[in-house]
């Protein structure tokens, strides 16, 4: 059973404490969910989340029109490990804000990033980390909704956790075969991209960080098998559906030569994500290893991932630029014919972007690169160019060099000042690469 206690919630920063009821704080043990069995981790998850939103609608000038809880959480597929007496939530719980139509969607979104921190102070003190993410969105957002990824989770999944009980109600109920490549090309890529960031992390023995990128690897083979599947016409609305379906698909007559070992290993990824366990071997890391043993281990499942990465990186360019499978065609080939086929439209409203961003424009020679590449891609699409030959030399930068990339130079969007001592050029790359996702990109349509 799992011990209740009473709790003073940690005070993380300088702001005000939330004030908060903080009873029922767990002490477990460490292990697994299954370890307790009877699911009572899920059901002290579930009475949490709606004090989270009460205490969030409450913090919100204007007050929300309704607060949805989405992501992993709303379909039940969140990853928990039980360790040192508290409940680890292995990436984070993602709710939706739907704002009323006066509403500065800008103040409110700087509100509900100050909410995230306290609240996240107060789980703390309930004996559960947790990562706590608010986005605003206006009422024409489910209205508008499209049937991309996001959208289908959205509406088969998504719960109303505080507010008017029928904004989901409206939103039409997709089929899934309208999913375009697009979405999931871009899936693609921005997971490839988010490896770029826990580099650092492998030059470290830091156990917790060590287990945060081993998440980030994990939930990266997921995604990936999620894209096949979109490409096949065989998406699927939760992981476990996905992944036997990725099996089904490996044990046809005729199936894509990499399916076989990849469908094993998102597998092994989905057992995990769905039941995390410090003890259990997943694709040769076991969490509770030491940090030297650790992070050896997590490099190497890194590394494994690469070419298996680039093997589906370069089927789904074929399928997605409707190029003839030729073996000796380069990567940037590839790209070229998907840039070619990307709409005009799409690239100058990207472009259009950039220009309307302060800390964008004031950076050295922008206009100038923008004028070079203003119909060769966007800067998403750009951006994607040079993030993916990154992470494909990832093995030849761990293993000390600095490959030469200088022909993907040219194709960042902007090259920001504060990178331009960097006299490594995967380094410089990457830094302007991560500057201009985290800026423009991340949360937006540029």
């Amino acid at each position: 059973m799992i011990e209740s206690v009473n709790v003073t919630p940690v005070h993380c920063t300088a702001m005000s404490k939330p004030q908060l009821p903080t009873t029922l704080a767990p002490r477990l043990p460490a292990g697994s969910r299954r370890d307790i069995g009877t699911g009572q981790v899920d059901q002290y998850l579930e009475a949490i989340i709606p004090r989270i939103a009460d205490k969030c609608a409450a913090s919100l000038v204007p007050s929300p029109i309704a607060i949805l809880l989405t992501g992993s959480f709303a379909r039940g597929e969140q990853s928990v490990l039980l360790n040192d007496g508290c409940l680890h939530v292995m990436g984070d719980m993602e709710f939706m804000v739907l704002c009323p139509p006066e509403a500065n969607l800008d103040s409110m979104q700087s509100q509900l990033s100050r909410s995230s921190e306290e609240l996240g102070c107060w789980l703390k003190g309930c004996g559960v980390h947790c990562k706590l993410e608010f986005n605003a969105v206006p009422p024409k957002y489910l209205r508008n909704l499209q049937p991309h990824i996001f959208g289908h989770e959205l509406v088969r999944h998504g719960r109303v956790v505080w507010g008017r009980e029928d904004v989901l109600s409206g939103p039409q109920r997709f089929q899934f075969s309208p999913i375009p490549f697009w979405d999931a090309w871009r899936m693609l890529n921005n997971r490839l991209l988010e490896q770029l960031l826990w580099i650092d992390a492998l030059t470290r023995l830091d156990d917790k960080l060590l287990q945060s990128v081993f998440y980030q690897i994990v939930k990266c083979y997921i995604d990936i098998g999620t894209t096949l599947l979109i490409f096949g016409r065989r998406y699927q609305p939760t992981y476990a559906t996905r992944a036997s379906e990725l099996l089904r698909w490996a044990n046809e007559k005729r199936t894509v030569s990499f399916l076989p070992i990849l469908s094993e290993r998102v597998m092994a990824c989905t057992e995990f994500k769905l039941v995390p366990n410090l003890r259990k071997r997943t694709l040769g890391v076991r969490l509770d290893s030491s940090a030297e043993e650790l992070r050896t281990d997590v490099t190497k499942m890194l590394l494994d991932l690469i070419p298996l990465a680039r093997e589906v990186w370069r089927w789904e360019a074929i399928q997605f630029s409707h190029m003839e499978y030729l073996p000796p065609v380069s990567d940037i080939s590839l790209w070229d014919g998907i840039l070619r086929l990307q709409p005009r439209v799409e690239k100058l409203r990207g472009w259009a972007k950039l220009m309307l961003t302060p800390d964008v424009r004031s950076q050295r020679n922008f206009v100038g690169r923008m004028r070079a590449l203003l119909f060769r891609g966007s800067p998403r699409y750009l951006t994607y160019t040079v993030a993916s030959e990154l992470f494909f030399s990832l093995p030849v930068v761990l293993a000390g060099a600095d490959p030469q990339l200088e022909v993907y130079e040219p194709l960042v969007p902007v090259e920001f000042d504060e990178h331009a001592n960097e006299a490594r050029t995967w380094w410089r790359l990457r830094a302007n690469v991560l500057s201009g996702w985290k800026l423009f990109l991340r949360d937006h349509w540029a």
